[in-house]
């Protein structure tokens, strides 16, 4: 149990997560933590949402994040997809973005971070397409 939750919510919560932010990808878009945490209200049944007035309800919406960069991580390890999270308020990912491309290797030790945010957000955005749809053209 982390953060008060049953394994099995975070097992929905990461899948639902998961999917929400390759959509965001293939939209070419970006979320904010507070979109991303009202979506996973209403995609996951039991999960009324993180309270970000809590400092432990913030650190599980981090947690959540690095699990769902895991999960990706298996087929795409180059890749810290939650890059396109960001504060609602500001232009940036959170500091937990940064340390976990540190610890895994994504991100070099004094590596520019705008610069190394901004190839993830491109790179996620190669990662997952906007899916095309119709014909082939020739």
């Amino acid at each position: 149990m982390h953060y008060g939750q049953t394994e099995e919510l975070w097992e929905d919560l990461i899948g639902a997560g998961h999917e929400i932010l390759i959509d965001v990808c293939r939209r070419e878009d970006m979320t904010t933590y507070t979109d991303l945490n009202r979506e996973l209200s209403h995609k996951v049944d039991g999960f009324s949402g993180f309270d970000f007035n809590q400092q432990s309800e913030r650190a599980a919406m981090g947690y959540l994040l690095g699990q769902i960069v895991e999960r990706d991580q298996v087929t795409h390890p180059e890749l810290v997809l939650s890059a396109v999270v960001h504060y609602i308020d500001m232009n940036s990912p959170g500091p937990g973005f940064f340390d976990l491309a540190l610890k895994n290797g994504n991100m070099k030790v004094g590596e520019d971070k705008d610069s190394f945010w901004s190839k993830q957000v491109t790179l996620a955005q190669k990662t997952y397409p906007r899916r095309r749809f119709g014909l082939p053209r020739t």
